[in-house]
């Protein structure tokens, strides 16, 4: 039957290779939210995060989740007929590690926001989330530590 197929697809692939090893064929698949019975979430979130710092690979299975909210055959959830929001994260240059440059194909597919630390807006959501108050404490004594990174690139 698969032998006459042309273009075989990375599901249908992955149905042979199940059913040759007699694995379960679920183990990798992503299930659509709207089709199981937890509803209180209001939106499916993924977070990418220290994306600069990623391999080519990896960016590029990035852009392909980006482009079609899946990464082969497997698709990313939709909650409340909203589809996943992909969110990522990036360090700045001229730190102690390494970072990579995006492409232009990326670049064009993203919206940078710079998020700079804000001492009251952090504390009120410190203490939403109950974090420990020596924590919040040690925040209020000390506002330049909530971020810090040293001129000289060295840790914070």
């Amino acid at each position: 039957q698969y032998m006459e197929t042309e273009g075989v697809n990375r599901a249908a692939l992955n149905e042979v290779y199940c059913k040759y090893y007699e694995v379960p064929n679920d183990r990798l698949r992503l299930l659509r939210q709207d089709n199981v019975t937890y509803k209180k979430a209001k939106r499916s979130l993924l977070n990418l995060d220290e994306l600069n710092r990623a391999h080519k690979e990896i960016l590029d299975a990035g852009l392909q989740l980006i482009l079609d909210h899946r990464l082969h055959a497997h698709e990313l959830p939709i909650v409340n007929g909203k589809e996943t929001l992909i969110v990522g994260g990036v360090n700045p240059a001229g730190g102690d590690y390494s970072v990579g440059d995006f492409d232009p194909a990326f670049i064009d597919r993203i919206l940078e926001a710079v998020v700079e630390p804000d001492l009251k807006t952090s504390i009120d959501y410190y203490r939403n989330i109950n974090v420990e108050p020596v924590i919040i404490d040690f925040l209020q004594e000390h506002p330049s530590k909530l971020h810090f990174c040293p001129e000289d690139g060295s840790k914070g």
